[in-house]
């Protein structure tokens, strides 16, 4: 186990900047998720850090230790990719042995005579395979062993590939978006499943994935990169309550968060939103702001004429309702439990309210301002939820 740390990492490939200046230190045991879209440096950033890729500008440490001029077999880390990378005449315990038998034995020994015939070959063998059937059977593999990859499914061959790189006891694993060629349902499984393995382990992971809901459910830290820089590290939970950016805040969420324009009033109060929103915003009377609402956080009845039902989307244990408000024609979608909308139709008038202390402000280039939030009163929206 060790910490790692990545101190003004830079990037370029050509006239294009991949990565800019980019400083992040990840606790010792820590599961650190980078997560943005396409092309934002992510996968770029976790090449670097195994040393399949250098960088401009920058250095890494690992467990306290520069690394960056080491070659990604000294840098005591192991990387699960995207393909999985089997070996396909190998059986599952032959791909998940290979790591260690290529650092342990030198070429000759590797030999089936030599290996049969020398002690300490023998020996080192047999070291491996108990190293590797305690491996499989972490990973539900025993069952397994003698198989080949084009008799596995894709989960299976995602904890080969996982065990492959377990049996090594890296400092760090690296997981290159390993998920992302599963089914859906597969999807949700490994992702509990890798988490559970973190756990066990205790062993700082690194996880790279364009998924919101992969980063925000097995992480204990997120990073959110986008355009090679990255924007906010905290909690899952603080990245969605919290974000830093606007940004951030429209990329975690699903639905997507609602942004409103609105200016800030003489007393500090928001006016032009179309819906009443208490507090005060610290900037200067008549600045422009963007207003960020989550959808669960909207409170919404019926009449009021503050704004139109556009679509109802029923996703079973809630619904998503879509609407125009009348006084900025900006579309809203609000999350509410189906008791609370049950005979609810497109057309019909709404209004809306925000629960106290939920609304995000941020400015024209989207940074977080601070906004002070009334006091509620105890029990006053308990019958909303």
């Amino acid at each position: 186990m060790a910490s790692l740390e990545i101190d003004g990492v830079s990037k370029r490939y050509g006239d294009n900047l991949i990565l800019d200046g980019v400083s992040v230190d990840v606790p010792d045991g820590a599961f650190l998720t980078l997560v943005g879209p396409s092309g934002c440096g992510k996968s770029t950033l976790l090449r670097i850090l195994a040393g399949l890729e250098l960088q401009d500008a920058g250095s890494l440490r690992i467990g306290g230790h520069e690394v960056s001029h080491l070659r990604p077999s000294r840098r005591d880390i192991a990387m699960v990719f995207q393909s999985y990378a089997l070996y396909p005449h190998m059986t599952v315990a032959q791909n998940i042995a290979i790591p260690l038998i290529l650092r342990r034995l030198p070429l000759w020994q590797r030999l089936p005579l030599m290996a049969r015939l020398l002690p300490q070959a023998r020996s080192t063998l047999a070291r491996i395979d108990a190293e590797v059937q305690a491996a499989m059977e972490m990973l539900g593999l025993t069952s397994l062993a003698e198989r080949r990859p084009v008799q596995l499914s894709g989960g299976q061959r995602q904890r080969v590939a996982l065990g492959r790189a377990l049996v090594r006891q890296p400092a760090v694993f690296l997981l290159d978006e390993p998920l992302s060629n599963l089914d859906a349902k597969l999807r949700v499984h490994m992702r509990s499943e890798i988490a559970q393995l973190h756990g066990r382990l205790g062993t700082t992971f690194v996880y790279v994935t364009h998924d919101q809901i992969e980063a925000m459910t097995m992480s204990t830290h997120v990073a959110v990169m986008m355009e090679g820089r990255l924007l906010q590290v905290a909690t899952p939970s603080e990245i969605y309550a919290d974000p830093a950016d606007l940004r951030v805040a429209e990329f975690i969420g699903s639905p997507k968060i609602n942004v409103l324009p609105a200016r800030v009033g003489a007393d500090g109060t928001l006016t032009g939103v179309g819906l009443p929103v208490s507090g005060s915003v610290a900037a200067a009377p008549g600045t422009a702001v963007q207003l960020g609402l989550r959808p669960e956080h909207l409170i919404l009845r019926r009449g009021g004429g503050r704004g139109t039902v556009s679509a109802i989307e029923d996703t079973g244990p809630e619904r998503f309702v879509s609407l125009v408000l009348d006084a900025s024609d900006a579309p809203v979608v609000a999350r509410v439990a189906p008791d609370h909308c049950a005979g609810l139709r497109v057309g019909d008038d709404v209004s809306l309210a925000v629960l106290p202390g939920k609304a995000l402000v941020f400015d024209h280039a989207g940074a977080r301002l601070g906004f002070d939030h009334p006091a509620m009163t105890p029990g006053e929206f308990d019958h909303v939820r």
